[in-house]
């Protein structure tokens, strides 16, 4: 996920229906005033599972050697296109939680998850990914990849600013429905411009505001998009 940047906090107040409280602990980046619009022409699309993501490993990659570990094992399907960006890596582990004393202990390994996020016109995509998860030396277990490979502008349109679609956000909600509840305490960490992508070829690429949110245990980081269209 993008960098968190450390501001300083502003409460505000519940988003009716399914949220708890936001606090909005980043500050509101620059808005344009258009963007452009594309067409997915073509994408390259794979999704395998080689090795199973969910048995106990001895040994699992750690967050630093993760990326590395990926970029390598990904040679074979061609490599990791240049239009990426990292966006998390998350250890995965087997834990066991003691009734008695509510510890929540680690017993065992399963997997690193690694996703990457496509770029276009400086913005992510949300939908072009590459998601993997890495065994024990860094082999992939499982590959999910739906990236495009080539698109065309097919205009330029205008764009609400990022606190109008703060605002839509409290009130309107997102393009996704949600599932389930966010809790109060949760954090936006950052905000920036993105494209909303539903996987298909012929498909447009539209403009969205993503809203980068934490939840208070920080075990959940997710985005929270919203329609960028004037």
């Amino acid at each position: 996920m993008p960098a968190e940047p450390s501001q300083s906090t502003e409460s505000i107040p519940p988003i009716q229906g399914q949220f708890g409280q936001l606090t909005l602990a980043t500050e509101f980046p620059d808005s344009p005033d258009s963007v452009s619009v594309y067409r997915v022409d073509t994408m390259d699309s794979i999704n395998e599972k080689i090795g199973d993501p969910f048995s106990e490993k001895s040994l699992i990659p750690s967050v630093e050697e993760a990326p590395k570990l990926a970029e390598a094992s990904l040679k074979k399907y061609g490599g990791l296109p240049k239009d990426d960006r990292l966006e998390y890596v998350a250890p995965h582990y087997l834990n066991q939680y003691n009734l008695k004393n509510g510890e929540n202990k680690q017993i065992a390994g399963l997997n690193t998850q690694v996703k990457y996020v496509q770029i276009i016109n400086s913005s992510p995509v949300s939908g072009a990914r590459i998601n993997l998860d890495l065994g024990e030396n860094g082999e992939i277990l499982a590959i999910w990849k739906d990236w495009i490979t080539s698109y065309t502008q097919t205009r330029e349109i205008k764009i609400i600013t990022v606190r109008t679609a703060y605002e839509n956000l409290l009130t309107k909600g997102t393009v996704d429905k949600i599932q389930g509840n966010i809790p109060q305490g949760t954090k936006v960490t950052n905000i920036t411009l993105g494209y909303y992508w539903t996987g298909d070829v012929g498909s447009s690429l539209e403009p969205i505001w993503i809203f980068y949110v934490v939840f208070p245990d920080e075990s959940i980081r997710s985005p929270l998009m919203v329609d960028a269209s004037a």
